[in-house]
């Protein structure tokens, strides 16, 4: 019986996470158009109001993408295999990233293989690290601590791949100010949906077909 309830559930879920979507979706257009009005009449001469709309309007938009992936889990759409050489690939998903201002990008593509892949999802799950990397370095207000941490020739977004025994790596680095000390203990036991603005490799492989963390 509660492995049933489990399936029913499991079934439903899709269905349960797109009303919850949609409803999300109103009060956001509420605030985003709020928060559009409130930037209208903000006097120019307090920057903390300024930075603070900004921040709020860019906090919007990060929300609406959050509702989009998660409409889009809901679609179930048949995968689109097909065998492409990796490295061009990434090279130009790449070359159409747009690097914020004070990253530059450092390419060591060095497997020279050609992967079986759904092409949009990898590209999906690819962009989503390499925002995740470039926010860790810059963030959204650019705090103090990542203006500190900042190397002397300016941050650098890596992207390598390599042949590893039997799989094809992929590795996406930054140079963010890493996991804060007091926090190190507890990064393994971070939920879900919470993202850590760390230093270091994040990893996708590829083994027939499929993707890993």
């Amino acid at each position: 019986m509660a492995k049933l309830d489990f399936i029913s559930a499991h079934e439903k879920a899709p269905h349960r996470i797109g009303d919850l979507s949609h409803e999300l979706r109103n009060p956001l257009g509420a605030i985003r158009s709020s928060v559009a009005v409130m930037k209208r009449i903000i006097d120019d001469k307090n920057p903390l109001l300024v930075e603070s709309a900004d921040i709020a309007d860019r906090s919007i938009n990060r929300c609406a993408a959050i509702i989009s992936d998660l409409l889009d889990f809901t679609r179930i759409c048949p995968l689109e295999m097909a065998s492409l050489p990796i490295d061009r690939w990434l090279g130009v998903m790449l070359d159409e990233y747009p690097l914020p201002e004070g990253i530059s990008l450092r390419r060591d593509l060095a497997s020279a293989v050609d992967v079986w892949i759904d092409s949009e999802s990898l590209r999906r799950s690819f962009l989503n690290l390499l925002d995740n990397a470039c926010q860790a370095m810059i963030g959204d207000a650019h705090s103090a601590e990542q203006a500190a941490s900042a190397p002397a020739g300016g941050h650098v977004l890596t992207v390598a791949s390599r042949v590893s025994h039997d799989r094809i790596e992929v590795m996406i680095s930054d140079t963010g100010p890493g996991i804060p000390h007091a926090s190190q203990g507890r990064s393994l036991h971070l939920g879900p949906f919470k993202r850590a603005g760390h230093q270091g490799r994040r990893r996708r492989a590829l083994e027939n077909g499929q993707v890993y963390d």
